[in-house]
């Protein structure tokens, strides 16, 4: 039997607060990492991964917070036989402007 190959899943997640407020959308990226035989089966391994990881808790205001897996977006080989510290998990090519959006939306986290 072949071994199982290594794959990088970006996964988007998107936070419902039912708290009866009005809100700004907000969502999430996540990499998820798994072991498939193929791409087809990373990509489901990947949403079966993610849907396992959707959080349900009370927030602060006692609203109920859901995480819900709303797309498996990228599903990457790795071409590692194993992971190991320092390993490049996830890659992407930007262009100059979407650099810059990345850039924005990064230090508006930070801050």
């Amino acid at each position: 039997m072949k071994p199982l190959d290594w794959f990088s899943a970006l996964t988007l997640f998107e936070c419902i607060v039912d708290d009866g407020q009005p809100r700004e959308e907000l969502f999430e990226l996540r990499v998820i990492v798994v072991q498939a035989e193929d791409e087809t089966s990373a990509r489901e391994k990947a949403e079966a991964h993610a849907r396992h990881g959707e959080p349900e808790y009370e927030n602060a205001d006692g609203g109920r917070v859901t995480w819900v897996l709303r797309e498996v977006l990228t599903v990457e080989p790795l071409y590692l036989d194993a992971i190991t510290d320092g390993d490049e998990v996830f890659s992407a090519y930007l262009g100059k402007g979407d650099a810059k959006a990345v850039r924005q939306i990064l230090a508006r986290r930070a801050s």
